[in-house]
């Protein structure tokens, strides 16, 4: 194997990076990975992890991707560090293919543009620290800690409990049935010591009209 053939099977890229949610644009951020991969299509991603500060500077930004290039399933871990995005690819092999996706977002565009939207910092309540995540399952857990928010192209508007009830027909108070495209954000609260603790959970379903 030449030595060019085997950077394709694995390589380590490096791409500059935005380091603050509040003037990140996520479409931009997604759009300047995938371009270095020279991938074919969207990325479907998996595992997104966005950890910030009360400020916006970003603590974790990482995300795995499989996307298709040159003939070949790849495969690559996304990471942000030191300003800039350390990209690791492979070659897409058996032992990958049979890994557990349980947050596989085929469409992640949709959600970078929704977080571009309206600011991902019109989106936070007040904390110290706050984790966003992409789901697409069609259930949320609601309780007393967590709301429900929509996001549309008119504004980011919150859901009350009677309009949830009214909507979801089901017997269980616990989840609750709703479009398959959701981000949370979870507020976590300084402890002291460097210790954290969750306050609340604000679930953002995306409008299908911000689909297309």
């Amino acid at each position: 194997m030449n030595h060019s053939v085997a950077a394709f099977y694995e390589e380590m890229l490096h791409v500059k990076a935005a380091t603050n949610v509040y003037e990140m644009n996520f479409y931009n951020e997604y759009e300047k990975v995938k371009k270095v991969l020279h991938a074919e299509g969207e990325l479907a991603i998996n595992n997104v992890e966005i950890n910030f500060n009360s400020d916006g500077e970003v603590r974790q930004f990482n995300y795995e991707t499989s996307y298709y290039r040159d003939g070949r399933d790849m495969n690559a871990w996304i990471s942000l560090h030191n300003g800039n995005y350390q990209i690791s690819t492979h070659v897409m092999d058996e032992e990958l293919e049979m890994v557990n996706r349980e947050n596989f977002i085929s469409s992640p565009s949709i959600y970078f543009k929704a977080l571009d939207l309206h600011g991902l910092k019109n989106m936070v309540p007040k904390g110290d620290s706050y984790y966003v995540s992409f789901t697409n399952s069609d259930a949320i857990h609601l309780d007393k800690n967590s709301s429900l928010w929509n996001i549309e192209r008119s504004g980011i508007t919150e859901k009350t409990a009677v309009a949830v009830t009214a909507e979801d027909n089901s017997e269980t108070e616990e989840e609750t049935e709703f479009e398959a495209y959701h981000i949370s954000i979870n507020t976590m609260n300084a402890m002291g010591a460097g210790a954290y603790q969750s306050d609340q959970v604000r679930y953002f379903i995306i409008s299908p009209e911000l689909f297309n």
